[in-house]
């Protein structure tokens, strides 16, 4: 199960919609959600209906938002049941907090009158880190409802945590475009604890996904000439897992299992890659613009 953001006139689902509007939609594969997780608003048919065969459609999709404006980088908390977004609130980007099926969302950040995005629950669904440009910038961690918020890095951006929670990995540029990026991208780890850093990769990374077994990092780099998918282990070995040519794609979503990506491609297909053969597998369109970092 992952969240995913919108942007079209009009919504999907029971609530009426704002247009324009920027939605957060939850989409469920069956690779990814367990029995009792998937949710009402098919949007393609049954498991097994997809265009890559059996067990790879989305078997549902529901809306999540309904605000005006554009709700960005969804995160869902472990258990399901809480949704993070960050989107402009009273002249500046804000971290809000929202029960999934609820409609009154919580500003976790509204003492803030700086940019605060990209935000995303530590494994145990105990804390929340995110990007932020107040006290100069950085990756900071906050409590799960928006308290104690301090930096660890004085950087970076696009955090996503470790399996055991202990660190984060991140990125040194801030993706708005895959065509129209200015720089060699690093990836470093960050000891939420210590703020002991460490760098991990200095030849291009952005956009990164820690699998659930800790063994391995993805993301997106251009290093090839096309923005393809990169595997890298702690060790720094790393395999080129995509050779898609021409276009793009958006956030990586690991299975529970590790074994399988997903993600967004610039054409609005979900997609799904098997790690160890790097087949990849178009299960479903989702007939949005969907192409949030």
């Amino acid at each position: 199960m992952f969240a995913l953001s919108s942007q079209r006139d009009g919504g999907l689902g029971s609530k009426p919609a704002h247009g324009p509007v920027g939605g957060v939609y939850e989409c469920g594969v069956p690779v990814y959600a367990d029995a009792g997780e998937q949710h009402a608003g098919a949007v393609s048919g049954g498991a097994g209906e997809g265009p890559g065969g059996a067990g790879t459609a989305v078997v549902g999709m529901e809306q999540l938002t309904d605000l005006p404006g554009l709700q960005r980088w969804p995160s869902l908390s472990p258990d399901g049941r809480q949704l993070l977004y960050d989107t402009e609130d009273g002249g500046d980007l804000d971290v809000f907090l929202q029960r999934v099926g609820g409609e009154k969302a919580i500003n976790l950040t509204a003492e803030s009158p700086d940019d605060d995005f990209a935000a995303v629950f530590s494994p145990d669904g105990e804390r929340i880190a995110f990007c932020s440009t107040r006290e100069e910038g950085g990756i900071f961690v906050m409590g799960a409802t928006g308290e104690s918020p301090h930096r660890v890095t004085d950087g970076g951006f696009h955090p996503a945590w470790s399996p055991d929670g202990t660190r984060l990995v991140y990125t040194t540029e801030r993706l708005f475009d895959a065509y129209g990026r200015s720089t060699t991208a690093q990836l470093w780890l960050v000891d939420v604890d210590t703020g002991e850093t460490t760098l991990l990769h200095d030849g291009d990374a952005v956009a990164p996904a820690w699998s659930p077994d800790g063994k391995t990092i993805a993301y997106w780099s251009d290093k090839s000439g096309e923005f393809e998918i990169y595997l890298q282990d702690l060790s720094g070995k790393e395999r080129k897992l995509t050779n898609r040519g021409k276009g793009y794609g958006y956030r990586l979503y690991w299975s529970p299992d590790s074994s399988r990506l997903a993600f967004i491609d610039e054409t609005n297909w979900i997609q799904l890659i098997d790690i160890a053969s790097g087949k990849i597998t178009k299960v479903a369109h989702t007939k949005w613009n969907v192409g949030h970092w």
